[in-house]
């Protein structure tokens, strides 16, 4: 998380975009066995390896409100990068054969992240934000102040977006309304009442 970078950019027609560096992943290695057999009946048996390292994600990004008071993101450029990956088969014939296979697709994914990538991580992101924001609601457990009660209670904020969030390249400016939440309700009033302790 510390190597996540966020900042605001020019966009367009005077709008400002978020935009996210993202290290995505540092390392990830796949080892398998495979065994295959051709056409003339020769068996082969061996090790792949796939490392990959490094692979970074960029984007830039505007939120739209949908009809549940939740912000969806939009996506634009987006670059992935996977230059420090490598790939090797105990084989040789294989890793001839397959090589250039995988770099290949690597750079497809790498070149096609541009324009499917924006399609991709708009759909995704949104879902995956209201999850991380526990769908616009915080909760506070506040424990007994006095010593020797073990007791807590429980109050919640519950806010929702107004109106899509203003984002120029020097501020960004969010609209919410929420309400106070006790024991999972709202509690709209919060003046003080007579306790009783008859």
């Amino acid at each position: 998380m510390k190597s996540i970078k966020v900042d605001l950019e020019p966009g367009y027609e005077g709008d400002g975009l978020l935009k996210f560096d993202f290290p995505a992943l540092k390392h990830w290695e796949i080892t398998a066995d495979m065994s295959s057999r051709n056409w003339l009946g020769h068996h082969d048996e061996g090790a792949v390896f796939l490392d990959i390292n490094n692979i970074d994600i960029d984007y830039s990004c505007y939120f739209k409100l949908d009809d549940g008071g939740f912000l969806d993101p939009v996506v634009f450029k987006v670059k992935v990068d996977m230059a420090d990956s490598k790939y090797k088969f105990d084989n040789w014939f294989w890793e001839i054969f397959t090589y250039q296979t995988v770099e290949f697709a690597i750079v497809v994914l790498e070149n096609s992240a541009w324009f499917t990538g924006e399609y991709l991580f708009s759909a995704v992101l949104g879902p995956v934000m209201d999850a991380w924001l526990n769908h616009y609601q915080v909760t506070k457990v506040f424990p007994n102040p006095l010593r020797g009660q073990d007791t807590v209670d429980t109050l919640g904020l519950d806010y929702k977006n107004t109106r899509d969030p203003l984002i120029t390249d020097k501020h960004i400016q969010f609209y919410l309304f929420g309400e106070a939440l006790y024991k999972g309700k709202g509690c709209a009033d919060l003046s003080p009442h007579y306790a009783d302790f008859d």
